[in-house]
């Protein structure tokens, strides 16, 4: 699922980041290298790993069910930031990674900000 306004059950919501169909306990990686900001447990997405690349893009890796970074650590592009949990929503039936991509507060969709 891609981010931008789509229909969630029934109603038209826009969705902040990309969906991406994983198997639980497997291992996320960075898409791209920068310092973990944050480590966050939410409610919605479980564990949530924070990574700011040099360009000042927060990459919000969202349903993790634990993350092997801290706070601080940095992290080159396919390094290992956590495993994934058993998220799911009504929207996307099934565990997934969500990530967003957010600059100064706005929202960007993941597949343009890829390098």
């Amino acid at each position: 699922r891609r981010a931008g306004v789509q229909r969630d059950a029934g109603r038209l919501a826009h969705h902040n980041g990309a969906d991406y169909t994983c198997q639980p306990g497997s291992g996320v990686q960075a898409a791209v290298g920068g310092t973990v900001d944050g480590v966050e447990q939410d409610a919605l997405w479980g564990t949530v790993v924070t990574v700011t690349d040099a360009d000042g893009i927060a990459w919000r890796y969202c349903g993790l069910a634990q993350a092997a970074v801290a706070p601080g650590d940095p992290v080159a592009r396919g390094d290992i930031l956590g495993v994934l949990g058993e998220i799911a929503s009504e929207a996307h039936a099934g565990p997934h990674l969500h990530l967003e991509c957010v600059r100064q507060d706005a929202y960007l969709d993941p597949e343009t900000c890829k390098p």
